[in-house]
């Protein structure tokens, strides 16, 4: 049986630090959402984009 894999704590740290350091809100929350939505790699590469109105 495979364990999830998962982002150790020094690199977790560093990854939302460079996610706060963002200016667009919609890419922080985006990348926010997908960090800890648990959506696998694939998942994440069908996620259609919206353009708005």
């Amino acid at each position: 049986m495979r364990l999830p894999r998962f982002i150790p704590r020094d690199e977790l740290e560093r990854l939302m630090q460079a996610v706060d350091a963002l200016d667009d809100p919609h890419q922080r929350a985006a990348l926010l959402l997908l960090c800890w939505s648990g959506a696998r790699r694939g998942e994440i590469a069908r996620l259609a984009v919206f353009h708005g109105p």
